[in-house]
């Protein structure tokens, strides 16, 4: 019966350490996004999935331990504070959001910016005009 409150606590501890990880990685993508950083907003999402996939497991390791009489004080602490951690990078989530979906609008505008460009480039300077009229051939000069 001890055993099983211990091995929640464990379990807590390090689904609040793997909660750490991934405010530390939110941290870094909202620095990426104001630094329009694709290439490292990519690789932190990455990482992102594989500390969720983490967090999944704990949850679940957690969810079968059965539930024996009521909660240590440590053990409401640690949840205190996992909740604590997910309500951080729920407001940090939100934040980025909005950023993402106004670099990506400027990244639209652009591509628009250069499709236009490039119509104006084929349709009307590189555009190769029919022939209308016959060739004048100069029989003179063969002979």
């Amino acid at each position: 019966m001890n055993e099983t409150k211990k091995l929640k606590e464990e379990l807590l501890i390090v689904k609040l350490n793997l909660l750490n990880q991934m405010h530390e990685n939110t941290t870094e993508q909202s620095s990426a996004i104001q630094a329009k950083e694709e290439k490292q907003l990519t690789q932190l999402i990455k990482a992102r999935d594989t500390i969720i996939q983490q967090i999944r497991k704990a949850d679940e390791k957690i969810k079968q331990i059965p539930l024996q009489g009521s909660e240590n004080e440590k053990v409401i602490e640690i949840k205190q504070q996992v909740e604590n951690r997910l309500k951080e990078i729920y407001a940090i989530d939100q934040k980025n959001i909005k950023d993402v979906k106004v670099m990506k609008d400027e990244l639209e505008a652009s591509m628009r910016h250069v499709n236009q460009g490039k119509k104006a480039l084929t349709n009307g300077y590189f555009k190769q005009m029919p022939q209308l009229g016959g060739y004048f051939i100069d029989k003179k000069i063969g002979k």
